[in-house]
């Protein structure tokens, strides 16, 4: 009686395989992070805007300069964008820029809120998906 069938492996074909997926990775970093980049800098830009279409005041006119993007975390399978109010100097008179970027998104007990951030990040949501998407397709061809 024969024993059960034995599949052949190429083990040759198995590590071309793995050396081509290390070359996936080099290729999807910069790609990741040029895709994460330029979304940060569409909510960034329409942060600022939305902002500035709602303000009437002179007291903040200067806080959409304030509403900055970095980028950090530089791999294939992680990179993180960060847009928002700068923290302001520690003066014990000055709130940071950023509870003031807290205050104006959410409101408060007496003022009402302006959301200028989160709308902004809600209209590049779907194309950031895309790009990553996009990204990623680059890399495996």
């Amino acid at each position: 009686m024969a024993g059960p069938p034995v599949a052949a492996i190429n083990m040759i074909a198995i590590f071309m395989f793995a050396e081509e997926l290390k070359t996936i990775r080099q290729r999807l970093k910069p790609a990741l992070r040029s895709a994460t980049s330029a979304n940060a800098l569409a909510v960034r830009n329409a942060a600022r805007a939305n902002w500035q279409a709602q303000s009437t005041g002179k007291t903040t006119s200067s806080y959409p300069r304030s509403i900055t993007m970095s980028v950090t975390g530089s791999s294939a399978a992680y990179c993180r964008a960060e847009i928002g109010p700068e923290r302001g100097n520690a003066e014990p008179k000055r709130q940071s820029t950023k509870m003031l970027g807290y205050i104006l998104e959410y409101g408060t007990a007496k003022t009402p809120p302006h959301p200028h951030l989160i709308p902004a990040w809600q209209a590049q949501e779907q194309p950031f998906i895309q790009a990553i998407g996009d990204a990623a397709m680059l890399a495996l061809l």
